[in-house]
């Protein structure tokens, strides 16, 4: 049966057709703005099925309805178009993997017209602001140009031309990174200012109901020029005057010990050894072993190694001995 133009329900079609179009619900009412699939389809240059496998597969933020138009979290969007458009400039930035640098040859001219028209690594570092070893790895990465002279072997001389590092110095990724680099370092150094006027201004923890004469375990190393972990055990053992004044048994109550007694100890014969040793200790560390002891007023009770013996002689040290056959140290400590 052939339908004729003029015998349409014109009201039937229309209904129809907006029956095929899909019907969207208003956002979610949470504060946040929200974006159709179909617009942020659009701003990734694919087709809004793809866009809503990928959203399921990464776990976005989105309403799901059947048959309706999908919301996606505008922020998560627009993240997601800030990092590809970063990993674009990374891709245009990035060398090829078979890239080798353009270095030129300076070896036929002389040094003071090469100094006339060039400038050294020392100069470049002065100019660019940073340090000598930053400019050569700058160069063998390929980021700045460079002269070299006697060939790219040992005794080669890095040259730099003007133009190059007045063009890397204003370069605007550079000056990004720079500025967020000092942001950094003001940061650090803001940081350490305020530590130190909080040290200063705030003192140790005040406990209430402390005799006087009692002190921390932390003070007590300080006094000591010891670690937290070396005065703890020092309290544990019995060598220093402990009590607990204050706390919960629920929970760790701190440990004070009196100050008598840490003076007591300071003037013992083992506080003096173990002193010593630890000075001893630091300079076989770091190589001067027995020649830098009587500068820095450290006297050995014995002959120690240039490195680290740990009491050991060379003897026990040597090859030869197992775990079994090991004999005892030679550094004996009274306890």
């Amino acid at each position: 049966m052939k339908l004729i133009a003029g015998h349409v329900d014109r009201q039937h079609e229309a209904m129809k057709r907006g029956n095929r179009e899909a019907y969207i619900y208003p956002p979610p009412d949470d504060g946040r703005e929200w974006m159709l699939l179909d617009d942020a389809a659009v701003l990734f240059g694919v087709t809004p099925s793809t866009l809503s496998d990928r959203t399921r597969k990464e776990n976005w933020t989105r309403t799901s309805h059947h048959g309706v138009k999908v919301w996606l979290l505008k922020e998560e969007v627009t993240e997601m178009l800030r990092f590809l458009k970063r990993r674009e400039q990374w891709y245009k930035r990035r060398r090829p993997k078979n890239w080798i640098p353009e270095v030129g040859d300076l070896t036929g001219m002389e040094e003071e017209q090469i100094r006339r028209v060039f400038l050294t690594s020392c100069q470049a570092a002065a100019y660019l602001g940073i340090s000598v070893h930053r400019v050569e790895e700058l160069a063998r990465s390929g980021k700045l140009p460079v002269y070299v002279t006697k060939g790219m072997g040992r005794g080669r001389r890095y040259w730099f031309s003007m133009t190059n590092l007045r063009n890397h110095k204003e370069d605007e990724e550079r000056l990004k990174r720079r500025a967020a680099w000092e942001k950094g370092k003001a940061t650090l150094r803001q940081g350490i200012a305020a530590s130190e006027v909080y040290r200063s201004q705030h003192r140790a923890k005040v406990y209430k109901g402390v005799p006087h004469g009692w002190i921390t375990i932390r003070e007590m190393a300080e006094r000591l020029n010891i670690s937290y972990g070396c005065a703890y055990r020092l309290r544990r053992r019995g060598r220093i005057l402990s009590e607990q004044f204050t706390g919960n048994w629920e929970k760790r109550r701190p440990w004070f010990v009196h100050e008598d007694s840490v003076e007591e100890y300071r003037a013992t014969e083992h506080y003096q050894k173990t002193q010593r040793q630890g000075k001893a200790a630091a300079l076989s560390v770091i190589g001067k072993g027995e020649s830098a002891a009587p500068a820095l007023g450290v006297t050995l009770t014995k002959s120690l190694p240039a490195e680290l013996s740990f009491g050991y002689t060379r003897e026990e040290l040597s090859f030869g001995y197992s775990r079994d056959n090991m004999p005892p140290s030679s550094l004996t400590i009274e306890w």
